[in-house]
């Protein structure tokens, strides 16, 4: 849960201080990166808690071509 605080308080943070027409490098372009960074922390923080990292099949990504047997009497 600490983690969440830290997440949402940076996220919160960086994107009130993010101003992408100022002429400051600080607020044009550190801060919107940082907001990423910190964005991209909350979806693999939600991820992790919902459990998804671990669910589906044991498929290793490839085709598995014993579902195409069907397409061998089109030809």
């Amino acid at each position: 849960m600490k983690v969440l605080i830290i997440i949402l308080v940076g996220l919160f943070v960086s994107w009130h201080y993010t101003d992408l027409n100022s002429s400051s490098v600080l607020h044009s372009i550190v801060l919107p990166i940082v907001m990423f960074i910190f964005s991209v922390a909350l979806l693999i923080w939600l991820i992790s808690k919902a459990g998804l990292s671990g669910t589906g099949n044991s498929s290793d990504g490839f085709i598995d071509t014993n579902n195409f047997d069907d397409f061998d009497s089109l030809d």
